[in-house]
């Protein structure tokens, strides 16, 4: 199990990752980016 404050950066990553793809048109949710990065 990751600490907190690790959790809370992947979180971040995420949300970053996903907003940047959606300007991209590329329709995908966290829970689809951190299972593809295997981080879920």
């Amino acid at each position: 199990m990751d600490s907190p404050l690790i959790d809370e950066r992947k979180s971040s990553v995420l949300d970053a990752a996903e907003r940047l793809l959606a300007k991209e048109g590329v329709d995908v949710t966290m829970d689809e980016l951190a299972a593809a990065a295997g981080v879920g």
